[in-house]
């Protein structure tokens, strides 16, 4: 099991496709990779977002959400009920959400904007 983060540890990284008896009259190689970061995938508890939400309202159908506030956010993050972020995007202040399930999701911006929504 990882530990929650470790930064800057080097860490030696193989990836096998068999041995090279595998791959007879072949030339194989192997690389050492240096630096690799491993981390776990961000996840948020669901009191916190509750507590910080400010709910949003999108229209049935609405394939596109368009946050209030900044002109351009640095990222958004759609996080699900059970906290883990289900899609992100990078400087801009609309995210689609044509490919989310219908249920309620939470939203984080990169300036510490919390919003919630339920698609339909």
């Amino acid at each position: 099991m990882l530990p929650n983060k470790i930064e800057g540890a080097n860490y030696r990284f193989v990836l096998n496709f068999g041995t090279a008896s595998d791959f007879k009259n072949r030339k194989t190689t192997s690389e050492e990779i240096l630096g690799v970061k491993f981390s776990r995938p961000e996840v948020y508890s669901g009191s916190e977002l509750s507590k910080k939400s400010v709910e949003l309202f999108v229209s049935r159908g609405t394939n596109l959400l368009e946050l209030p506030g900044d002109p351009t956010y640095d990222f958004i993050k759609i996080i699900d009920r059970s906290g883990k972020v289900v899609y992100e995007v990078f400087n801009t202040d609309r995210v689609s959400i044509a490919t989310l399930k219908p249920e309620t999701y939470y939203v984080v911006t990169g300036s510490g904007y919390f919003f919630k929504f339920k698609k339909v």
